[in-house]
């Protein structure tokens, strides 16, 4: 099993509440909307960076950290980006 940083399409999913598809990609750095749809159906796991910035906009859009894998919720993980 892969660490990673957060539930990404949990965090995705919740920011979409908030702004479109073509929003989050653009503020991501992604050329279109198609590689958010990667991560709330596919599951993809964004890049490192991609990642990053998603977290950035998670924070800066509800003023809290963005909701942990289920990994990290089990404590199997370490909880990263905890700034």
């Amino acid at each position: 099993m892969n660490e990673v940083g957060f539930d990404y399409a949990s965090a995705v999913g919740e920011l979409l509440t908030r702004m479109t598809c073509d929003d989050i990609a653009k503020a991501l750095g992604y050329r279109s909307a198609g590689s958010i749809h990667d991560i709330t159906k596919k599951g993809r796991i964004p890049s490192h960076v991609h990642g990053e910035l998603l977290w950035a906009l998670y924070h800066d859009t509800f003023g809290r950290k963005p909701p942990m894998s289920q990994g990290q919720s089990a404590g199997r993980m370490t909880v990263r980006n905890s700034a």
